[in-house]
């Protein structure tokens, strides 16, 4: 192709230039000058212009030090078209095209110019101050901000106007092109009269697209093409025509990829990389870049063949020393930005040839970085890859890491890890007895935490193919586990590397292993960058690392707030197997305690407990891999310890720190009472070994598995052997009778199942783990004997007998240490007929509401004897169990509570209601339509109130919506309450049950209106029966004048 003529033009330093059009693109354009929209174009004197103008930038020291300011840039960016356009797209440009491409060129960096004036007068600039106010006020982030404020006071006002003008520069030359002032932008009236000279011969549509075209590298619009159309005529001529939006697009791409060592980018380097903009600087000032070109495509062979068609580019780069480590850096967050630019260019020209029946193409959406090479660190360069397969599994159903605080933990007990590893190693090898030491720094002046350990370190095989391996974890490696089967780590997702990104975009990590001759440094840089591993010798180490140990230093962000990281760490660490020592500000503490026991009377002493007076005590006990730990109180009158309740401030911004949980290996993963979801009871638990359960992937909670069941059993039973051995205690050492040792269990107990169910872990483990525990009494053969729920629960069948002879009975012989029976009373006052029931069969006796065993060892029973003796007013409910597959003798609704002054009633004791299905023995039974014992409620069959209530039954949708449910609720607490008050002859039945509906406090979080509730049941036809019913109930307790305010003696 022949060159045109070129123009000789003087610089300011007084050399020469040669300007010539010598560039494919510039010929291309070159026949635009003769068409007659153009004319009085001449390419060559607005580049000559252009050339001096561009001389001039850098001159005040804005952009002077890393950036090559002269035409020569200007060339190679219109060369890069060479192989940036596509051959088929090049052959059916127009010369319009080609003209408004390369003066895009020439002028889309202009707008970085600042002459010594504008400098001067920054502070006229409402936009700059702005700016400025932004950075200084850390609306760019703080990492960013205190960057800036860590510069040279003399180069510090230069950056910031610096990255003012590479932000605002596209726009800037936007303005410039249309003649129009921008004081706001920075005051630049003389290079404005320049350019408006300079394309004076154009028409002010060419301009306007001109500018639009020049701004547009720096937006992100492209999508618009009614603002960058795909065709746009300046005249008749059909070469003539512009394609708007893909010469903004050809620009974007050779605006990014023009990164060799002789050319700045103009984009703004936070936009790059926020926490470090500087070190974008660092990889143009080690002039690293070689060469940017496309990559040959290689056959199915892996054959380089340069005819197969391109989409990807190559970057070839050399960075000589281990210490520039940012300037390599620095290039990777470029590229990986570059890239995604690319990619958003080529999905902008695919849609444009979708929708706007474009033909031009655009192939590039990848860059190969494979070319960059170091020298000092490995050669190859590393990064995180995700093992997809494990990674998926972890993830779903957790929310990974959503507190900061984690990546202590993570770091701590990864560091654990290592250090019980190299003593289980040493102890094999018999080369030490000593476990190692963890180091926590934290430098407040810089930022850096570094966390340093004397385990087992790492060799380079493991940083490759684990720790740079998300979801890999080195302990779960079939290799591992063969070598140390024994072995039990913490770690066991390999994600915990990447808790660091939550606080820190640098890190550092020195290791050094027994298993290779040189230390490893890797240098990790943003959690989707590239990573640099340098070998050390190992004489450049602290002496305590040189033969295995990690020390992992991370620079965390100004955004994150560290003042708390003492107590953050003793919020996770309790009882680590090896000395771990915080030094912050110069002042060294260590932490954790040395066991559970330790840390509990630590805690009661600090909140003002005397565990010198023998009223509080803390016991531990260990038990297959479980260590527990409780606080005990101790009741004088009743002789007993306790569990110790309560105390625990949740308000307190320290109770994290409170000692309460569950700890693997002395983490915490768990910070309510072990076994509860709530902080009840004081205690905490320590699971070691192979015993120990899998925690979620977010280490918050334990998984549901069989690993926790165990641990659960295992702490259920503790808590059931202190009861245990209470209740043996108070009749075997005290002196008390077994019917008080029963009796008193229910208040021993009382911390464990007097939860709200939805508060014990696993209610289903903690009954079976009391079920053995004899906490219940039974008589047979005029005998009576202490028992477990368990063995009630083994029985056929058992009888309960309500009645205040009975109860007054239990209470003698409660108070006196005596053999005998309520049997032997009973018989003694009615003769041996008064019993009622056979002396063989097994009676349950002191039944309580408080004891909920006694509701557990009959819970697989059913009623199918009641006999009612009107004359000791009693009532004898016989407990079966129930054959697989027999018919249901009863239906089963459980009453919600209610408290209500209103109505009579302090706390309601009816808790279930029985309505009867098929026949059972009803001895003595009258005109009674329901019996009530205990807290149960029987209604039979043969009645009005039955039958309607069996036939509204059947009317509700079970399951089908939850007003269906609330409604059913209402309906079986409204039955329960008036058999209970046994009357229904209210003036206002209806005002009545709408009072009854505010009242009840088992489901407010479910409301239901009268006539929400009313549409589910017929309202006439339920007061109706319900004012015929005859409210005959059998309540052995109807004698009774407990629940008046005063008593006759």
């Amino acid at each position: 192709m022949k060159t045109t003529k070129s123009t000789v033009f003087p610089t300011l330093d007084n050399h020469s230039i040669d300007i010539s059009l010598t560039s494919a693109a510039e010929l291309y354009a070159e026949p635009s000058e003769y068409l007659e929209a153009f004319s009085g174009i001449k390419l060559n004197h607005i580049k000559s212009q252009v050339a001096r103008i561009l001389n001039m930038i850098g001159r005040n020291g804005i952009f002077s030090e890393y950036t090559k300011h002269d035409i020569s840039h200007i060339d190679k960016m219109l060369k890069s078209l060479d192989w940036i356009i596509p051959e088929e797209t090049k052959a059916i440009m127009t010369p319009a095209d080609w003209l408004m491409l390369v003066l895009s060129i020439y002028f889309h960096d202009l707008g970085m110019l600042v002459t010594n004036e504008e400098f001067e007068k920054r502070s006229t600039s409402s936009e700059f101050l702005q700016y400025e106010k932004n950075v200084y006020s850390g609306l760019y982030g703080l990492d960013y901000m205190k960057k800036v404020e860590a510069l040279d006071s003399e180069i510090k006002p230069k950056f910031l106007y610096q990255e003012f003008v590479r932000s605002k520069h596209a726009e800037r030359i936007k303005y410039w092109i249309l003649g129009r002032k921008t004081d706001t932008l920075g005051a630049c009236d003389k290079i404005i009269g320049e350019i408006d000279n300079l394309l004076s011969p154009l028409d002010d549509k060419f301009r306007k697209d001109l500018a639009l075209i020049c701004e547009s590298h720096h937006l992100d619009d492209l999508n618009d093409f009614t603002k960058y159309k795909n065709e746009y005529r300046y005249g008749n001529d059909d070469k003539e025509s512009v394609n708007i939006h893909y010469c903004a697009i050809i620009l974007r791409t050779a605006d990014l990829l023009h990164i060799t060592s002789d050319r700045t980018p103009s984009i703004e380097f936070r936009l790059i990389n926020p926490s470090d903009p500087l070190s974008q600087e660092e990889w143009y000032k080690q002039m690293a870049v070689k060469a940017v070109r496309p990559q040959v495509k290689r056959d199915e062979n892996k054959v380089p063949d340069p005819l197969l068609p391109k989409d990807t580019i190559e970057v070839t780069a050399y960075f000589k020393e281990a210490n520039r480590a940012n300037g390599f850096f620095g290039l990777i967050s470029y590229l990986s930005y570059a890239k995604k630019q690319l990619q958003r260019n080529c999905e902008w020209v695919i849609q444009a040839q979708k929708t706007q029946n474009s033909k031009y193409s655009y192939p590039w959406i990848d860059i190969d970085e494979s070319n960059i090479e170091t020298e000092g660190f490995e050669k190859k360069l590393f990064e995180f890859k995700l093992d997809q397969s494990r990674i998926l599994q972890l993830l779903v159903g957790h929310t990974l890491y959503n507190d900061s605080t984690v990546v202590l933990r993570e770091l701590i007990q990864n560091s654990i890890d290592a250090v019980r590893l190299q003593y289980l190693i040493d102890l094999k090898n018999n080369t030490g007895l000593d476990i190692g030491n963890i180091f926590v720094k934290w430098d407040d002046s810089e930022r850096t935490l570094t966390i340093e350990d004397t385990g087992t370190g790492m060799t380079q095989k493991i940083i490759v193919e684990h720790l740079l391996k998300v979801g890999s974890s080195r302990y779960q490696s079939e290799e591992f586990q063969k070598t140390f089967p024994e072995f039990s780590p913490i770690s066991r997702f390999g994600i915990g590397i990447l808790t660091c990104f939550l606080i820190a975009d640098d890190i550092e990590i020195i290791t050094s292993s027994s298993d290779e001759e040189y230390a490893k440094k890797l240098s990790v840089r943003n959690v989707d960058g590239k990573y640099l591993l340098q070998h050390l010798s190992k004489e450049e180490l602290k002496e305590e690392l040189r033969n295995h140990g990690t020390s992992i230093a991370l620079k965390v962000r100004h955004d994150v707030d560290m003042k708390d990281i003492e107590e953050n760490i003793k919020k996770w660490i309790l009882f680590p197997p090896c000395t771990i020592t915080l030094e912050k500000n110069e002042i060294k503490k260590t932490i954790g305690y040395s066991q559970p026991k330790v840390a509990l009377e630590t805690y009661l002493k600090d909140a003002g407990y005397e565990l010198d007076s023998k009223k509080i005590k803390v016991v531990e006990v260990d038990y297959e891999g479980i260590t527990l730990a409780y606080a005990l109180r101790y009741n004088d009158f009743f002789r007993e310890w306790t569990f110790l309740t309560g105390g625990v401030n949740e308000k307190n911004k320290n109770s994290s720190l409170y000692p309460i949980g569950v700890c693997i290996e002395g983490v915490r993963v768990e910070f309510s009472s072990p076994g509860f979801n709530n902080r009840n009871i004081i205690s905490v638990a320590n699971a070691t070994g192979k015993s120990a359960p899998s925690t979620n992937v977010a280490r918050s909670n334990f998984e549901m598995s069989e690993g926790k069941d165990s641990l659960l059993e295992k702490i259920y039973y503790l808590y059931a052997t202190h009861v245990k051995n209470e209740i043996e205690n108070l009749y075997k050492e005290q002196g008390f009778s077994l019917t008080w040792a029963a009796h008193e269990a229910s208040f021993i107990l009382g911390p464990l199942i007097n939860n709200d169910e939805r508060e014990i872990q696993r209610k289903p483990l903690l009954m079976k783990a009391l079920g053995d525990t004899s906490v219940l009494l039974v008589e047979s053969e005029l005998n009576r004997e202490s028992v477990s729920p368990n063995y009630v629960r083994n029985l056929n069948s058992i009888w309960t007998v309500d009645s205040h002879v009975f109860k007054s009975a239990e209470s003698l012989i409660k108070e006196i240490p005596t053999a005998k029976s309520v049997s032997n009373l009973v018989m003694s006052l009615y003769g041996n007929e008064g019993l009622l029931i056979d002396v063989k069969d097994k009676i349950l006796c002191g039944y309580s509401s408080y004891n909920k065993m006694h509701d557990y060892a009959l819970m697989n029973k059913m009623v199918d004897v009641i006999r009612i003796d009107h004359n000791q007013r009693r009532v004898d409910l016989r407990w079966s169990n129930v054959e697989e597959n027999s018919e249901k003798k009863w239906l089963e609704f459980v009453v919600e509570p209610m408290h209500s002054r209103q109505f009579g009633i302090f706390g309601r004791s009816t808790s279930k209601i029985f309505i009867q299905l098929d026949d059972c023995d009803l001895v003595n039974i009258t005109d009674e339509i329901a019996v009530k014992s205990m807290k149960y409620i029987f209604l039979f069959k043969g009645n009005e109130l039955h039958d309607y209530i069996i036939k509204t039954l059947k009317d509700f949708n079970f399951g089908n919506s939850d007003d269906e449910e609330v409604a059913l609720k209402r309906f079986m607490n409204t039955i329960a309450l008036l058999i209970e008050l046994k009357e229904s002859n209210r003036p206002n039945l209806e005002k009545f049950l709408e009072e009854v509906f505010k009242q009840e406090t088992g489901i407010v979080d479910q409301p239901l209106t009268p006539s929400d509730f009313f549409d589910k049941v017929n309202k006439e036809e339920l007061f109706k029966i319900l004012t015929k019913t005859k409210w005959n109930i059998f309540d052995p307790m109807a004698w009774s004048r407990d629940n008046f305010p005063f008593f006759y003696f």
